[in-house]
Parts: structure tokens; sequence; C-alpha cells
């Protein structure tokens, strides 16, 4: 592959994880326990999405694509989204532990490209990671008013949820081999990335749930990075749920006939019998 087109799917890995993580914000917003709470996942699900969609549209221009093509034009199988985020949180601490971890995995995805010789890439990743900081914040903040009931919860679903992000990163023989940092537009491999959030993930976990780092190691599944070794950073083959997939892009016909044609969304009726709605694409 090319470094553009391994650059474009390192891209889409972090913006389609970022796009479903902010539909996890936007669906559990009405579940806030208070308006502080509501106020912030609205505030983080519109920051997420706008991370998505600055990538989406920035790749769509780099690649001759039609407008609006990545967000709506894909199938769920072309989608890199992180597969921690696949299923829905079963408890309050499950849902907690899971959007710090997603959070911090894809801002220290980002921070491989933020020094990066890419004069695109590394100034838009360094922006995103301001906004990413303070996210971790409100997480910080949630962490804090954990009722001990809600500590077991979290403590119940690191095995699976933890165990699923480290390995999102893939081998250390995957990132040695990595092009984009071969040629400098990575200025940290991934593997390095992988260690520090192991680092911050354990240690922020250990402190808040009252258990050792060791304790938290004993816990994490082995889950086989190496089926993550692919341009989407899932197990071959996967996708997301239907449910999920459904939410994120409406299939039923009101949300069809709600969005305005692709063809005409930013130019409007600009070009409207010749510009063709997608094109076929190879997102990997």
């Amino acid at each position: 592959m090319t470094i553009e087109k391994n650059l474009m799917a390192e891209l889409l890995c972090i913006a389609d994880t970022e796009w479903v993580l902010g539909h996890w914000y936007t669906r559990s917003l009405m579940n806030s326990r208070n308006l502080q709470d509501a106020t912030a996942l609205g505030a983080m699900s519109q920051d997420t999405w706008g991370h998505t969609r600055a990538l989406f549209r920035y790749l769509e221009e780099e690649n001759n694509l039609p407008d609006f093509q990545i967000e709506f034009g894909r199938k769920a199988v072309e989608v890199h989204n992180m597969d921690m985020l696949d299923n829905p949180p079963q408890s309050y601490g499950d849902y907690i532990v899971t959007t710090y971890l997603a959070e911090l995995a894809v801002w220290r995805l980002m921070a491989t490209f933020k020094d990066g010789t890419h004069s695109d890439i590394a100034p838009m990743m360094t922006a995103f990671g301001k906004e990413c900081y303070f996210h971790r914040l409100n997480s910080d903040g949630w962490f804090t008013l954990f009722t001990e009931a809600e500590k077991q919860e979290a403590i119940a679903c690191i095995a699976h949820r933890l165990g699923a992000a480290i390995a999102w990163f893939g081998t250390e023989k995957a990132s040695s081999e990595c092009e984009l940092l071969a040629s400098g537009v990575r200025s940290q491999s991934v593997w390095d990335a992988r260690q520090m959030f192991i680092k911050e993930a354990s240690a922020k976990l250990a402190k808040v749930l009252d258990i050792t780092e060791q304790k938290i190691e004993a816990l994490v599944d082995s889950i086989n990075p190496a089926e993550r070794n692919n341009k989407r950073r899932r197990p071959e083959g996967s996708e997301m749920p239907a449910a999920l997939w459904e939410y994120v892009v409406p299939t039923n016909e009101g949300a069809i006939l709600a969005r305005r044609p692709l063809s005409i969304s930013v130019q409007d009726e600009i070009d409207l019998w010749d510009k063709p709605e997608t094109i076929a694409f190879d997102y990997d």
C-alpha cells in the first residue's frame, strides 16, 4: 500500500472511532444525572463529531471523493471504528470506564502524528488533542463520584474493555514495519503509544477504583492483538452490530427522506444532474 492509503486508513481509525463515540455520548445524554453532566456530554459529542467530520471532509478532498461519501456512502464493513465500542455498556461504571479508555486510546493514536512531517495532519492532531484533554478531565470528575457499587461495575468490565483497547494498537512487529513512521509522517511508533496508553490507563483505574495495577493486569483478557494487524484495526471481516450501524447511519425511510441528496448538500442545486452521489473506492 502507498503511504497515502496507509495514512487514510489510520485517519479513518481515528475518525470512525470518534464517530461512534460521539453517538455513545448522544445516546446517553437524556439519561444524564444532572444538567452539568448533560452539558458535558453534549459538548463532548459535538467535539468528537467535529473531529470526525473535519477528517472526513479532508480525506474526501484529498481523494477526490464526492461530498459526504465517507459519512453516508460506506457499508458497515468498510468502517474503521474500534471494536471495543461495538457492544453497549452494561452499567454506569462500564459506561464511564469504556468512554475514558476510548478517549485515551484515540488520543494516543492521534499523538503519533502530532510532531510528524505532514503539514496538514500534524497541527490537526494537536488541535484535536487539546479538546480530548478536557474530555478526560470530565471522566476524572465522574470517577471521583463513583459509589462503591459503581466501582465494582467498573472493575467487572475491565477485563474485556481494557483488553480490547490494548489490542486495538496491534503488535510490536506491525508497529516496527509502519511506513508512516519510516517516512516521518508519524513521529512516534504505535507500539510506544500502546505502552503509554497501558501505563496511563492502569495508573488511572488503579487510583480511582482502589485496586493495584498488578490486579488490573491480571484482569485483562488475553485478546489477540494480531487480529488487529490490518488497516481497520479490527478482527478481519468484522463490523459494528446492525443496531449500532442503524443508529449511526439510519437507513429507515424517514431518515433517508430527511437527508438532503448528497449531490447538493454543499453547493445548493449546483451541478445537480452531473455530480455523482458516490463513486467506487477502496477505503483500506
